[in-house]
């Protein structure tokens, strides 16, 4: 991790400028955390070197009294490790991004939108019959956004195989790592 020399001289205006220019998602409601001091600890996270969301959550949690000091916000608590990440999902980054290259000279490299994939197994219609109730089974893998079918695999007929079936499909295609839904309905 990169050495930071930064003082409140070079991070107050750029608190200033988030509470002004970055809209804040959150509902009013059980707010805990500041969300200019949030934003502004992760661009310093990231300036240090963190490359992941545990990475910069330690430094917050690790180096929050000088975090709060610079800052200028000395009331600042530490976000948990499983709400950083919902928090900055919430970001709008096009936004944040010329902000932290003005103040900071560096921009934050976007990984592109990362869109929720639901997993679900279904029937493949005209396969049904009176001996085959399950008929031909497939399962499917889509995003909720653009509706890309990223992966489809037959399934044994049985719909008790599709959760074991979901694991291995997980575990081949890497999709274990993104944001995901599962419905599954026994009869």
């Amino acid at each position: 991790m990169h050495n930071l020399n930064l003082d409140s001289a070079q991070t107050a205006p750029f608190i200033t400028t988030l509470k002004e220019q970055l809209h804040d998602p959150r509902d009013n409601r059980g707010k805990r955390h500041n969300f200019a001091f949030i934003i502004c600890a992760v661009a310093i996270a990231i300036m240090a070197g963190c490359a992941n969301t545990s990475r910069i959550f330690r430094l917050i949690r690790n180096r929050i009294d000088w975090l709060a000091q610079i800052t200028g916000i000395l009331d600042a608590t530490p976000i948990s490790r499983a709400h950083l990440p919902r928090l900055l999902a919430q970001v709008d980054w096009y936004t944040l991004n010329p902000l932290v290259e003005k103040h900071f000279g560096f921009c934050l490299k976007l990984n592109g939108t990362q869109e929720w994939t639901a997993i679900d197994g279904k029937t493949l219609r005209g396969t049904t019959s009176a001996q085959d109730k399950q008929g031909q089974r497939t399962l499917l893998a889509v995003t909720h956004i653009s509706k890309t079918i990223l992966i489809q695999k037959p399934l044994p007929s049985k719909k008790a195989a599709e959760v074991t079936q979901t694991q291995i499909l997980l575990h081949q295609s890497g999709l274990e790592k993104g944001k995901l839904t599962y419905e599954l309905i026994l009869w």
